[in-house]
């Protein structure tokens, strides 16, 4: 998933996963590979996964 969002060029990028958080460790995995490049990103979550704050955290510091 990294190749292709460097791949597109854009900054700003819109995830189409309608629960991205769905599976935690994939979230967790790719928002840490998202970290400093300068993207910014949108997802949707479901409210249960969002209630994590380990994964808020990981989402802010990765661009969301």
């Amino acid at each position: 998933m990294i190749r292709e969002i460097e791949a597109c060029g854009e900054r700003v990028i819109a995830l189409n996963d309608a629960d991205f958080f769905g599976n935690p460790r994939r979230a967790a995995d790719l928002m840490r590979a998202l970290k400093g490049r300068g993207s910014r990103w949108q997802a949707g979550v479901n409210s249960r996964e969002a209630l994590s704050d380990e994964l808020l955290e990981l989402a802010a510091e990765s661009g969301c």
